[in-house]
C-alpha cells in the first residue's frame, strides 16, 4: 500500500467519524428535548392531578350506605 492511499484511506476513516459525531450529537439533541417534553408533561399532570384534588376537595362528599343500612331501611 502505497503512501497515497494510506492517505485516502486515513481521510475515509476521518470522514466516516466526523460524520458518526455529527449524528450522534443529533441524537443526543433530540433524546434532550425528548427528554424536556417528557418533563413538561408531567409538570402538566401534576398540575391538573392537584387542581382536581382540590376541587375534589371542596365538594362535600356524603356517607355512603352500607347493607346494614339498607336493611335497617327496610326494617322500619
Amino acid at each position: 500500500m502505497n503512501l497515497t492511499e494510506q492517505f485516502d484511506g486515513a481521510c475515509t476513516s476521518v470522514s466516516e467519524l466526523l460524520t458518526t459525531r455529527e449524528k450522534l450529537i443529533e441524537d443526543k439533541l433530540q433524546t434532550e428535548k425528548a427528554l424536556a417534553d417528557n418533563d413538561n408533561a408531567l409538570r402538566k399532570a401534576i398540575c391538573s392531578r392537584d387542581s382536581l384534588s382540590d376541587a375534589l376537595s371542596i365538594i362535600p362528599v356524603k356517607p355512603q350506605s352500607t347493607k346494614k343500612d339498607e336493611l335497617r331501611k327496610k326494617r322500619r
